[in-house]
């Protein structure tokens, strides 16, 4: 066998063995790894590019057609209301939940910051969110007249801006710096005894009063319908015969009772009996409110409401976690914003929303001014309207064109 042949041979075993299989095995495998990680970044910055490129397709749209914030309100109450046991009362204040979320958007990534605007604006941008908590700020805190702030005669201060963002009231500067500082944070902490946890909880109560010099009228007992098997004995409150704003569509009557000026509860009554749960069910948004809120006319109308008396308490966890809010930001928000070390990872909402005869007083009422739509006594040929709401029904209490609170009865 010459020296090839044996070369030949030796280089054929080596080929053959497993020491060279196992080496070869290793070499392409660490050759694969190599070129599939390469793949995923390649493909990961793809994906993101084309996240971003949608992002600002959206953007774009949404600044061209921006959905008004008051359907951002009513979808946000109506989205938490079908989550709840709707077949209790239900009460949430919209203004109130996004305020709370402004110590979690100071403190967190802009990243976080895109997505909290972009989910809550429906495709704004961080700027915009901003500006939109400084409003709602307004709705909650304004109780200077805005004659006190604006001034008419002469080139404006540009702090007013900021101070005052329509309606009747503006802000004073204190609370609007207490608000840039994160010192008013619309959060509090909240330890229960039993199971020695904290959340964080975010409130807001109120009662829908009014004035006796304008509002009249009179109350009576009556029965509400719960269900058709169902009803109880309640205390009605009747306006007769005063003109209110009034539309209707196939499935509500909605009557607009003016309480201040800006200041207004709409009540929506399902023209079916019980026909309330099977509207919400296949409702998708609040298109048809906004459009009975939009449509209204003045027309003379007999509305009875019964006296409302409502708590509701309602976890936001799962909201705040499609914000993007992670345990991360809940300690940041907890640490630098409520200065505490307690380690806590949920948001609670409670609401208290209640009308009965309770009359105005200024040192207790902060919502609203003390001028109201005065209603008028009916002339012999104008129609009358009767909205009779003894039965499951909605209603807006609205403030600034704010959804300060949105409620349930049943």
């Amino acid at each position: 066998m010459d020296a090839e042949d044996v070369l030949s041979s030796s280089v054929r075993k080596y080929f053959e063995s497993e020491s060279f299989k196992i080496m070869l095995t290793g070499t392409v495998k660490e050759c694969m790894e190599t070129a599939t990680k390469r793949m995923n970044r390649l493909e990961l910055s793809l994906r993101n590019l084309e996240d971003q490129l949608k992002l600002q397709e959206e953007l774009k749209l949404a600044a061209e057609n921006p959905t008004p914030i008051i359907e951002l309100e009513i979808n946000l109450g109506l989205k938490l209301l079908k989550q709840s046991d709707t077949s209790n009362p239900f009460v949430v204040s919209p203004v109130s939940i996004i305020s709370g979320v402004h110590p979690f958007f100071k403190c967190a990534t802009p990243e976080v910051r895109l997505r909290m605007a972009k989910l809550i604006l429906e495709g704004g941008t961080p700027d915009d969110l901003t500006e939109y908590f400084i409003d709602l700020l307004s709705v909650l805190r304004a109780t200077v007249h805005f004659s006190e702030i604006v001034n008419l005669e002469g080139p404006s201060d540009p702090t007013i801006q900021y101070l005052y963002r329509g309606g009747y009231h503006g802000l004073t500067k204190n609370v609007f710096d207490d608000f840039l500082s994160m010192k008013l944070k619309f959060l509090e902490i909240e330890s229960s005894s039993e199971n020695c946890e904290s959340t964080l909880l975010n409130t807001l109560s109120c009662s829908a009063l009014f004035n006796h010099w304008f509002h009249r009228f009179g109350t009576f007992e009556g029965k509400f319908h719960d269900s058709p098997d169902s009803q109880r004995d309640v205390e009605y409150m009747l306006w007769p015969s005063h003109r209110h704003f009034f539309s209707e569509n196939d499935e509500f009557q909605m009557v607009q009772i003016n309480l201040r000026q800006c200041v207004t509860m709409n009540v929506f009554v399902p023209k079916t009996r019980f026909g309330l749960t099977s509207i919400l069910k296949n409702l998708r948004d609040c298109e048809q409110f906004s459009g009975l809120i939009k449509k209204t006319k003045l027309v003379y109308v007999d509305i009875s409401v019964p006296k409302l008396k409502i708590n509701t308490e309602v976890k936001l966890e799962s909201l705040m976690t499609s914000f993007g809010a992670d345990k991360n930001l809940y300690k940041e928000v907890t640490k630098t914003v409520m200065e505490s070390d307690e380690k806590i990872t949920s948001l609670i909402h409670r609401s208290q929303f209640e009308l009965d005869e309770k009359e105005d007083d200024e040192t207790e009422y902060d919502y609203g001014v003390l001028e109201c739509y005065r209603p008028l006594n009916p002339i012999f040929f104008e129609q009358k309207i009767e909205v009779k709401a003894d039965h499951p029904f909605l209603f807006m209490y609205l403030k600034d064109n704010h959804v300060l609170f949105f409620g349930c009865y049943q």
